[in-house]
C-alpha cells in the first residue's frame, strides 16, 4: 500500500534540463520555432487538455455564484410567478443530486472523496445564507430545520471518507495471517553473522 502511494505521488512531468545541457557544452540554444513553441503551451495529453477545461468552467461556476451574491440581475427579477417555479426547479435538481451522491458514497465509499468537498462548500455557503435569512425574517424554522440533513451527512461523508478502507490494501481474506509458527530450531531476530566477505567462495 505505501509503495503505491509512493508511486501516485511520483507521477510528475520529468524538469526540463535543455537550458542546462547547453550551457554546460557551451552550446547555443537554437531557437524554438512557432510549432515547437505551441506545442509547450498546448496540453500534451487528453487528460491535462480536460482537467484544464474542467478548471476553467469551475472558474465559470465560481464567477456566476458570486456574481448571483452580489446581486446582479440574470433575468431572475423578471417573470415573477415563472422565475420563482424556475428557481424552485433548480432547487430540487441539487437537492436530488446531492441525494444520488450519498447513496454513491453509501454503495461505494471511495465516491466520498469527491462528494466531500461539494457538500462542505453547500453546506458553508447555506448556513451563511440561512444565518442572513433568519436575521431578516425571511424564512420559516421548519424551513432551516430541514437543512440539518446536509449537516448530518457532511459529518457522515467525513467519517466515511477517513475510515474507508484503501483501494489498494488487499482483501481481508488474503492478508497474511498476524501469528506464525516458527520451524523447530528458529528463533526471532537477525543472526549477527549473516554478512560474509565479498573474498568468500560461498558468498
Amino acid at each position: 500500500m505505501e509503495v503505491s502511494k509512493l508511486v501516485r505521488g511520483s507521477r510528475s512531468r520529468a524538469p526540463d534540463l535543455t537550458d542546462v545541457i547547453y550551457a554546460a557544452a557551451e552550446l547555443q540554444r537554437p531557437r524554438r520555432s512557432v510549432s515547437s513553441t505551441l506545442r509547450a503551451i498546448v496540453p500534451s495529453s487528453r487528460v491535462e487538455l480536460t482537467r484544464l477545461l474542467l478548471g476553467a468552467l469551475g472558474v465559470v461556476q465560481v464567477a456566476l455564484a458570486l456574481a448571483q451574491i452580489a446581486g446582479l440581475d440574470f433575468g431572475m427579477s423578471h417573470h415573477g410567478a415563472e422565475m420563482t417555479r424556475h428557481l424552485l426547479n433548480e432547487s430540487t435538481a441539487w437537492n436530488l443530486a446531492i441525494g444520488v451522491g450519498l447513496l454513491a458514497c453509501a454503495i461505494r465509499p471511495s465516491a466520498a472523496a469527491g462528494i466531500l468537498p461539494v457538500l462542505a462548500a453547500v453546506v458553508a455557503v447555506l448556513s451563511a445564507f440561512v444565518v442572513a435569512d433568519l436575521h431578516s425574517g425571511v424564512v420559516p424554522l421548519p424551513r432551516v430545520a430541514s437543512h440539518g440533513v446536509l449537516v448530518v451527512a457532511l459529518a457522515l461523508v467525513t467519517i466515511v471518507h477517513r475510515t474507508r478502507r484503501p483501494d489498494t490494501s488487499p482483501p481481508v481474506g488474503d492478508r497474511a495471517p498476524t501469528e506464525f509458527v516458527l520451524p523447530t530450531g528458529a528463533r526471532l531476530g537477525r543472526r549477527a553473522d549473516h554478512l560474509r566477505s565479498t573474498q568468500d567462495p560461498a558468498a
